[in-house]
Parts: structure tokens; C-alpha cells; sequence
């Protein structure tokens, strides 16, 4: 990994698709829409992974910290997104402007913990 460029454009990156995931699935109304919730599901494992593998040059506390970042860069994405329906519409409750901080913050500190654990065992198996 090119250190030079930073690591923020890749949890940027990770971020946007995320977002077009978990927005394309809500706006996708298929049947049947369970099959597109794991679907998304599965695509959002394969972007987190990816993600931790991209930043294996690390070490591993710094790589779960650019994993999070772009996990809670999509919350916060998704919540500005949820909010603006709640206010488009009419419905749902007023609070919702409480998800633009709560839904990152929510996701980012157990993304953290799983990508610093999976960057560390990563780290043991591969020596570098």
C-alpha cells in the first residue's frame, strides 16, 4: 500500500458502497426482498473485508480505525438519508435527526473491534 496517497480515500471509498448498497436495497422493491437484504448483506461483508485486506500494511489498531471510519461515514450517510425521508414525508418520528450521530457511532465501534481482531490475526498469519 502507498502510504503517500493516505488511507482516506479508501475508507471513502468503502463508505460510498456501502451506501449505494444499503440505499439501493431500500429503493429496490423486488420480490422477494428478503433475498436482497442478505444479498446486501453479503455484498457489505465482501466490501468490509476487502477493506481490511487493503489496509494490511497497518498495523492493526491503525487499519480497524480506517475500516471503522468508512463504516461510520456510511451510517452517517444512511442516517442523513433516513432523515431527509422523514422529513420528505412526514413520517416517523422528529428524533430522527438523533441517527445522523447514533447510527455511526453504533456501527463504527463494533466495526472497529471486529476489523482491529481480524487485522491482528491477520498480521500473525501473514508476516511481512
Amino acid at each position: 500500500m502507498d502510504r503517500s496517497r493516505g488511507w482516506f480515500p479508501a475508507a471513502l471509498l468503502a463508505g460510498a458502497l456501502y451506501v449505494a448498497i444499503g440505499w439501493g436495497v431500500s429503493t429496490f422493491r423486488p420480490s422477494p426482498l428478503i433475498f436482497w437484504r442478505y444479498a446486501a448483506w453479503v455484498a457489505s461483508a465482501v466490501v468490509y473485508f476487502v477493506h481490511i485486506g487493503y489496509e494490511r500494511s497497518w498495523n492493526p489498531r491503525s487499519a480497524a480505525l480506517h475500516v471503522a471510519t468508512g463504516v461510520a461515514l456510511a451510517a452517517f450517510g444512511l442516517a442523513t438519508f433516513a432523515t431527509v425521508h422523514v422529513l420528505e414525508t412526514g413520517r416517523g418520528n422528529v428524533m430522527q435527526g438523533i441517527a445522523l450521530v447514533a447510527w455511526p457511532v453504533f456501527l463504527g465501534i463494533p466495526a472497529f473491534l471486529v476489523a482491529w481482531a481480524l487485522a491482528t490475526v491477520q498480521k500473525a498469519l501473514v508476516r511481512e
